[in-house]
């Protein structure tokens, strides 16, 4: 029942691996790669973007060919990158004039949805961190808002029950 002021939210940052997928990957022998997803979010992506005006992103350390298409055909930008996530979400915040350093967990204009370690050192530049219900639990510990649903079984479509659309 709890809800997230989605008033001045103006952008949405997701990890890919754990978040928008099962943390799962099969690979045959030649090294292709197949993901498993949730429809429900490609859906829910669409009326965040639509519906609230809000611009989805993904930020993903993994240099992949898959995660790449999918992006694709949702219609989400997204950066692979092996550099920290904190300093490329402060470099897109800064390109959208987005001051990082007034946070406000009330009326967030940001939030990251991260399951990971890695995820954790976006906390100082970003409004509310939220995760998965099956995240690490040193995330687990750290995140403002904790989801029900896990990793790639819908978390886009759980968002978007929780954002409030005053």
């Amino acid at each position: 029942n709890c809800l997230i002021n989605s008033k001045n939210l103006k952008i949405i940052f997701f990890d890919f691996d754990g978040v928008l997928t099962d943390n799962h990957l099969f690979s045959d022998k030649y090294g292709n790669e197949i993901i498993r997803s949730s429809k429900y979010d490609s859906y829910s992506f669409i009326r965040l973007k639509e519906e609230l005006n809000i611009i989805p992103y993904i930020i993903t350390s993994e240099l992949s060919e898959t995660h790449k298409k999918r992006a694709e055909k949702i219609g989400i930008n997204i950066i692979q990158s092996k550099c920290s996530k904190s300093l490329i979400v402060e470099s897109i915040l800064a390109e959208m004039d987005i001051n990082y350093n007034m946070k406000n967990k009330l009326l967030p204009k940001t939030i990251f949805i991260g399951n990971d370690v890695n995820d954790l050192t976006v906390i100082p530049v970003v409004d509310l961190f939220c995760c998965p219900s099956d995240s690490h639990s040193d995330v687990l510990q750290q995140s403002d808002f904790i989801f029900e649903t896990k990793g790639g079984e819908g978390i886009v479509k759980e968002l978007f029950q929780h954002l409030s659309k005053n």
